[in-house]
């Protein structure tokens, strides 16, 4: 798992490659590098695109990330989708609520052609 820190004078933003699968029991790799990023009210953008499985605790582990994330006075995004994980977002009806604005734009875009 890789991240780089690309901060700005206005709000620091942490990129993270996420592995490939985020099923239960591996959750916690996940979240044992995002939560203090999101804790300290950094912006937190999760990069999905190598992501080949992810179950309803993984689901969970993207919520909680979420919600320090908001609680914290930060944001949480996910910039870059596999298309498994877009389908399980579609399904649950959480693609609005977790991917960034210009990937679920152009994700609609693709849907409705």
């Amino acid at each position: 798992m890789i991240y780089d820190q690309n901060t700005s004078p206005q709000q620091p933003v942490v990129m993270v490659n996420c592995p490939s699968q985020l099923i239960r029991g591996k959750e916690h790799t996940i979240l044992n590098v995002t939560l203090p990023i999101v804790e300290n009210g950094q912006s937190l953008r999760l990069d999905m695109s190598h992501v080949k499985a992810i179950d309803a605790a993984g689901i969970g582990a993207l919520m909680m990330m979420r919600h320090y994330a908001e609680h914290s006075g930060g944001t949480f995004e996910i910039v870059a989708p596999s298309p498994r994980v877009l389908e399980v977002l579609r399904l649950t009806q959480l693609d609005s609520v977790l991917l960034a604005s210009h990937v679920l734009h152009d994700s609609n875009q693709l849907a409705a052609a």
